[in-house]
C-alpha cells in the first residue's frame, strides 16, 4: 500500500520554519544544543530531522509519528500541532486561550439516560399507582433496586471524573470564569463529550496560531 505521506514529503519539508523545527528536534527529539534543523523525510511512520549541533557535527533526529500519519491533510496540521506543542513545552510560547463556551449535543441522550431513567427506575413505587410506573415496576420485577442505584452511583462518579479533567483544561487554557462553569457543568450531564470537543477546539486554535507565527 502507498504511504500518502511519503508520497507527499516534498510538500511537507518546507512548511515548518528553522526555528520551528528546532524546537520540535529540542523537544520530540530530545536533543540539546540545536542550533539549525531541517526536515530530510517524513512518511506515515517518522519524520527524519537533520540537526546542526553547537559544536559538533550533524546529527539526524528520527522522531516516531504517534499515531501514524493517516494522510497528507493529517501530517499538515500535526506537523503545527507539534511546532505549537514542542513550543509551548520548551516556555517559548503559551497555550492557546478559549474564551467561549461551545455546546457539544452528542452527549446529551447519554445525561438524559443518566439522570432521568435511573431515578425514575430506583424512585417509582414497587406497587400500584399511577399507569406511568408500570415500566419501572416491571424493571424493578427483574433487577433489585440497589443494582440500579449502584449502577446511577457509578455512572454519576464517571461523569464526576469527566468534570474534573475538564476543569484541569479550563484552568490550563485560561478559559473565562462563566465559560468554565458551563463546560465543567455540562460535563457532569454529558460526560466526555464535552471535554472531547473542548480538546478539539483547542488543537484547531494551537494549529490556527501555529500557522499565524509562521
Amino acid at each position: 500500500m502507498s504511504d500518502d505521506v511519503a508520497a507527499k514529503a516534498h510538500l511537507l519539508k518546507d512548511i515548518l520554519s528553522p526555528p520551528a523545527l528546532v524546537a520540535i528536534a529540542k523537544w520530540y527529539g530530545k536533543v540539546d544544543d540545536v542550533s539549525s534543523a531541517q526536515m530530510a523525510a517524513i512518511n506515515s511512520k517518522s519524520m527524519t530531522l537533520t540537526c546542526k549541533i553547537v559544536g559538533r557535527s550533524q546529527k539526524d533526529v528520527v522522531i516516531t509519528m504517534k499515531p501514524k500519519l493517516a494522510s497528507y491533510k493529517d501530517a499538515h496540521d500535526r506537523l503545527f500541532e507539534m511546532k505549537a506543542l514542542a513550543q509551548e513545552g520548551l516556555g517559548q510560547v503559551k497555550p492557546p486561550k478559549i474564551r467561549s463556551f461551545r455546546l457539544q449535543p452528542t452527549g446529551i441522550p447519554d445525561g438524559i439516560f443518566i439522570f432521568t431513567l435511573f431515578p425514575y427506575l430506583m424512585f417509582s413505587p414497587p406497587h400500584g399507582g399511577s399507569s406511568l410506573f408500570v415500566p419501572a415496576q416491571l424493571a424493578q420485577s427483574y433487577v433489585d433496586v440497589k443494582y440500579i442505584g449502584m449502577a446511577f452511583a457509578a455512572g454519576v462518579g464517571w461523569h464526576a471524573l469527566n468534570t474534573l479533567y475538564t476543569w484541569t483544561l479550563c484552568w490550563k487554557h485560561s478559559i473565562p470564569f462563566g465559560a468554565s462553569v458551563a463546560y465543567t457543568g455540562m460535563t457532569m450531564f454529558t460526560g466526555f463529550h464535552t471535554w472531547v470537543d473542548l480538546k478539539k477546539r483547542i488543537r484547531e486554535a494551537r494549529i490556527e496560531a501555529a500557522k499565524k507565527s509562521q
